[in-house]
């Protein structure tokens, strides 16, 4: 389970501090998330029923007044274990700003998750292999990645998976007790630029997406590369 610190006390701390409450830690909503059999995380709205875990639906949340400000972070917990409950925490400036002391990378998009900026993807096991690229989406509704047709075909060399037909058409399945030696899917975001005299000085930054096993209540014995254009 991949935890998120809100808060911590020293041990050593005063009898006065330990007293005293943390309420501007919280969280001002805690939704918990369920693993569907399409694969993809739900959440249940009070006013709306069960909803898909999307962009959409977390920027929803303000209309239906299920807060009572508009949310300045969204905290997703996926666990590593699916067949444990995700949670998505929604809390304002003064309950998040613990959190934004922290080493966070952002990403500056006009709408969330829509169009972030990255220079180039590629498949590493060893030695690397990259195509140019220049923005990504973070589809939260959706267990599949988008990517250049190179790089799949490389992709697909490397996992060499089978072909599963189903009633939209196939996808292609690879066996989860070989992911061990499958490579890891590199995204390269921007690269950062620091002003310092007559220098500039650019440190790009890697996401790397390990492969990892799934489990949907029982170990899932398929693993699918998703429909890729």
């Amino acid at each position: 389970m991949l935890n998120f610190l809100l808060a911590a006390t020293p041990l050593l701390s005063s009898a006065q501090q330990l007293q005293q409450p943390l309420r501007e830690h919280q969280p001002e909503l805690i939704f918990p998330l369920k693993l569907n059999k399409e694969r993809t995380y739900t959440f249940e709205s009070a006013l709306d029923g069960v909803r898909l875990l999307s962009s959409k639906a977390v920027a929803d949340i303000e209309r239906y007044n299920e807060v009572n400000s508009h949310p300045q972070t969204v905290l997703v917990n996926v666990p590593l274990d699916a067949s444990k409950e995700g949670s998505m925490f929604l809390g304002t400036v003064a309950s998040t700003n613990a959190r934004l002391q922290q080493d966070f990378e952002w990403v500056d998009t006009l709408t969330p998750g829509e169009q972030m900026s990255i220079t180039h993807v590629g498949i590493r096991k060893g030695a690397m292999v990259s195509k140019n690229a220049y923005s990504a989406r973070l589809a939260l509704e959706t267990p599949y990645i988008s990517l250049p047709s190179e790089i799949y075909e490389i992709l697909i060399q490397a996992t060499n998976p089978t072909p599963r037909h189903h009633g939209d058409g196939y996808d292609d399945v690879v066996d989860c007790s070989a992911l061990d030696r499958y490579p890891d899917l590199i995204l390269c975001l921007g690269p950062e630029i620091e002003e310092g005299g007559d220098k500039e000085k650019t440190e790009e930054r890697e996401l790397v997406i390990t492969p990892g096993h799934e489990r949907t209540g029982e170990v899932v014995k398929k693993w699918s590369l998703g429909g890729l254009p």
